[in-house]
């Protein structure tokens, strides 16, 4: 396709005799640091906000307000020229460098539309801007359900590998970076079939990543054959922060029923990390289990898990 070049601006060019003569054209139109203007003093120009793509295209209002697509992301302008909304359907998401010299300010809404995590501006300063997840609406604070499983987890026996008890389901087991509040409760509700060799030894870790938020230590188990199994825990988060600063504390029960006598046995443990918890970052929850020998009458799957936040 040919392009045509118009330079609006140089007086000896007359587009109205141009258009007198025809106004339809298959040539690209090249506008040369312009506008096409309205004739209400709206305009579709270069936006004012250059984040890697020298302004992408924008619509302007005639009181100068504007709404800006660059690089995958809309861009909703003030009359000052910073942004008040970010629309991302590029998979970006908000850093310590989003911030003053991108055109954030404190109170900028970024909404990364691929997972539906929107976050706030609280800091924007260069190179350090603070961005804190949050919900449009107010959450209930009591007995909202977040994920739960539908599916038998895979059974872990005959190994002495620490490996997940959780399969897949509906809900999620993350939240994202800056995305815990002081104060948040969360309540597990597990269950399934386990059996054991005498006075083997099972561990129970609740984990993000590689960090432990709550560890059962070895549990020493009776000889018991497809028994079933419960685990509850509950955990608080103490304080938001890196790694250092950030807090939780966890309390767990596991029970398991003996069928012959009917009887249940339980363990108990709780578990404060104070030193490699980190909320600046996106936790994802894991729940996982080790066996002491790889004895092949140790084996333990889950076909309960059930997620809440209870505050």
């Amino acid at each position: 396709m040919a392009t045509t070049t118009i330079n609006v601006t140089n007086q000896l060019q007359d587009l109205q005799s141009v258009t007198d003569e025809g106004n339809i054209t298959t040539n690209d139109i090249n506008l040369d640091n312009s506008s096409l203007i309205l004739d209400n003093g709206s305009k579709l120009t270069k936006g004012w906000i250059d984040n890697g793509a020298d302004g992408g295209i924008a619509r302007e209002c005639a009181v100068n307000y504007q709404d800006q697509w660059e690089n995958g992301i809309q861009y909703f302008i003030n009359q000052g020229g910073y942004i008040v909304r970010a629309n991302s359907i590029n998979g970006t998401t908000p850093g310590v460098n989003h911030d003053i010299t991108m055109g954030y300010i404190v109170g900028s809404i970024f909404h990364d539309m691929n997972n539906q995590n929107k976050y706030e501006c609280t800091d924007n300063t260069d190179g350090a801007a603070v961005w804190v997840a949050f919900y449009d609406d107010a959450q209930p604070q009591t007995n909202t359900g977040l994920f739960a499983q539908t599916a038998n987890s895979t059974t872990i026996t005959a190994t002495t590998s620490e490996l997940t008890l959780i399969d897949g389901g509906v809900g999620t087991l993350s939240v994202p970076a800056n995305g815990f509040k002081v104060g948040d409760s969360f309540r597990v509700e597990m269950g399934g079939i386990m059996s054991a060799q005498n006075n083997n030894t099972i561990r129970i870790r609740l984990k993000s990543g590689s960090v432990n938020l709550g560890d059962s230590g070895p549990l020493t188990m009776p000889a018991i054959t497809n028994q079933v199994w419960m685990l509850n825990v509950t955990f608080t988060i103490r304080a938001i922060g890196a790694a250092g600063v950030a807090s939780v504390v966890t309390l767990a029960q596991f029970h398991i029923l003996k069928l012959a006598s009917g009887t249940q046995q339980g363990f108990a443990w709780n578990t404060v990390n104070s030193t490699t918890f980190d909320t600046t970052i996106s936790n994802t929850l894991n729940i996982t289990a080790q066996w002491s020998s790889t004895n092949a009458n140790n084996s333990i799957y889950s076909d309960i898990f059930v997620l809440n936040k209870t505050y």
